[in-house]
């Protein structure tokens, strides 16, 4: 296989960096085609045709929604994009979770380390993690202040009442995991209700811009379409939402017939307009 005709056959099946496994699944590339995937490989990367990416994944630059800007990262644990130029109709900064922080620095760790530091901490810090890099560099653990106390096993707290009355309503509603998604944020209330507006403006259409895509034979900005709805739901704890759309993107991927499109995206619009119908009130 040429690198033109693998370049060509990833644009048409995969919409996500992939490993050469994952990627001969897709392609339904026979075992013995894997030397000759990898010597392709080699050479779109060295032409600037893919991007490969940490742990060796794959992937089409103009697919991967990049967004070339700077990272700010808030104490909290979440941080934001400032873009270098605005892209499509993104006009400001782009969130970033805080679960998806930890390999946006990536080279970070190399640098502190070559600067003369013993370790390394990812934000945000997980206890766990923090206490286990502490202690492996102190002599003795019982220097730790305070009485012994195994901080793997001690009961967490309960969370706080919601200090919002409309994140405390939403918290009663089996569309939205309200401490999912201030666990993602921080815990700042304030942000998540903005996001929620946010969400509501950009994603109402959702669908019907999914459709015309469709309609239009434009598979591949179908599939950004479900590709955004699944991260923005993922990051606000839809999780019906969030497989609905999963599941629409990989069908998609696969090349689905009508029929499996048909079922699936009447599966994710009846699933966002339960979840705008029930952010609308406190969006407005």
């Amino acid at each position: 296989m040429t690198p033109d005709d693998l370049l060509h056959r990833i644009r048409e099946r995969v919409t996500h960096p992939s490993t050469v496994k994952e990627l001969m699944r897709a392609l339904k590339l026979p075992k013995t085609e894997a030397p000759g995937v990898r010597r392709a490989l080699k050479t779109l990367v060295d032409r600037g045709a893919l991007i490969e990416t940490r742990g060796r994944h794959f992937g089409v630059p103009e697919l991967m929604d990049l967004a070339p800007g700077r990272i700010t990262v808030h104490p909290n644990g979440f941080g934001f994009v400032k873009l270098d130029q605005p892209i499509d109709e993104v006009t400001g900064d782009i969130y970033v979770a805080g679960h998806n922080l930890h390999d946006a620095m990536h080279g970070d760790r190399e640098r502190c380390l070559a600067a003369g530091m013993v370790d390394f901490v990812t934000n945000p810090v997980d206890p766990q993690m923090l206490y286990s890099v502490i202690l492996k560099w102190l002599h003795e653990p019982a220097a730790l202040a305070g009485e012994p106390q195994n901080v793997h096993t001690a009961p967490a707290a309960a969370p706080p009442p919601h200090a919002s009355a409309a994140l405390q309503a939403l918290a009663a509603s089996a569309l939205i995991d309200v401490a999912y998604a201030l666990k993602n944020l921080g815990g700042k209330e304030a942000l998540l209700l903005r996001l929620i507006k946010q969400f509501v403006l950009s994603n109402s259409s959702a669908l019907d811009t999914l459709k015309a895509h469709l309609k239009e034979g434009d598979r591949v900005s179908a599939r950004r379409v479900a590709h955004s709805l699944k991260g923005s739901a993922a990051t606000l704890g839809m999780r019906a939402l969030r497989e609905s759309a999963a599941r629409l993107e990989a069908c998609l991927v696969d090349g689905g017939d009508s029929c499996a499109l048909d079922t699936l995206m009447a599966d994710l619009d009846m699933r966002l307009q339960e979840v705008i119908a029930t952010l609308q009130p406190i969006s407005t």
